[in-house]
């Protein structure tokens, strides 16, 4: 079932109408919901993109703690979506949105949403919490499973430095495997930088081979500093033709030797975003997240871009 308030789609300049792939929004009433809300209103403004703000709900036998006793459960639901829109109007007036009120699981209703975004945006508290969207597995299996790039977004009380600092000179870091990467990542980290005139920051993190002693690691150590190099050396090459696409987005690239999980979220910390690939996998193996993604999702202080691509002709 679904049930729609909309307002008409406005004008672009030159009087095109706005029918691009929209950002699309999953909302709820939590903190996080609101976070991620601004978040894609933000980012559908820069884009010149229109807005769609969505709110799940599943009837229940009995009404959810939550729902008050004078209202029905979707009267409830409804309420989140207008009180969304609402906000959106005095915060953007001039932004196209419609809201869609969708009856159905959560993850089952981001995943179709996000066939048809530009990017889906959804709230997330990290870890050890249990509510808005990332309730227990479905945001990681919306993560898994969505064919266009999902955007975690946290609220500066449950730690989203870069918001709380309103420090918007942060650049944005970009976890990038230069042997197995994806071009729609780099092609979405370079896009996020241009229309908020941010820089790159491209992080190659790597662990030398287990054969090798741990010493051999280590950039002091003749084995450690020709990897390092050959990184190094792997990752310009695969940004050069980039930069020349974008001359006007600031790049600064680093292979660093280390757990990609800890060398990304040290990344994190002074980073406006984080963005990282996701391989698409066959679908007989079913929806996965590496380890890399799980750990950002989880205790990144800033929003997490997960990227789904094909695999390059070296992955694994």
């Amino acid at each position: 079932m679904r049930d729609a308030e909309v307002r008409p789609g406005r004008t672009a300049r030159g009087g095109e109408t706005v029918m691009d792939r929209p950002i699309v929004v999953g909302v709820d009433r939590s903190p996080e919901s609101v976070a991620a809300l601004e978040w894609a209103a933000e980012e559908a403004q820069l884009r010149a993109r229109p807005l769609q703000v969505l709110h799940a709900w599943e009837w229940h036998p009995r009404p959810l703690a939550t729902v008050p006793a004078d209202k029905s459960e979707h009267e409830w639901a409804q309420g989140a979506l207008n009180d969304a829109l609402e906000r959106v109007s005095a915060q953007f007036p001039e932004l196209p949105v419609e809201g869609e009120l969708v009856s159905g699981a959560a993850r089952d209703v981001l995943v179709a949403a996000a066939t048809r975004a530009e990017m889906l945006v959804i709230g997330s508290r990290g870890i050890g919490t249990i509510s808005g969207f990332l309730v227990g597995s479905v945001g990681l299996s919306t993560v898994a499973r969505a064919e266009r790039p999902v955007v975690l977004v946290r609220s500066a009380a449950a730690g989203n430095a870069a918001e709380a600092a309103d420090d918007r000179l942060l650049p944005i870091a970009v976890g990038l495997d230069a042997a197995h990467h994806g071009d729609p990542l780099i092609e979405f980290a370079f896009e996020a930088a241009r229309v908020r005139s941010l820089g790159l920051r491209f992080v190659y993190a790597y662990s030398p081979p287990s054969i090798h002693d741990r010493a051999a690691g280590k950039r002091d150590s003749p084995y450690g500093r020709e990897l390092l190099q050959e990184r190094q050396h792997a990752l310009a090459d695969v940004l050069s033709g980039w930069r020349q696409k974008y001359p006007d987005v600031a790049v600064t690239e680093e292979a660093v030797a280390g757990k990609p999980a800890r060398v990304l979220l040290e990344a994190a910390a002074g980073a406006r975003l984080l963005a990282l690939g996701r391989p698409r996998r066959p679908a007989r193996l079913g929806p996965h997240v590496g380890p890399v993604i799980h750990a950002a999702t989880h205790h990144a202080p800033c929003p997490v871009a997960v990227v789904p691509h094909e695999r390059s002709a070296g992955g694994t």
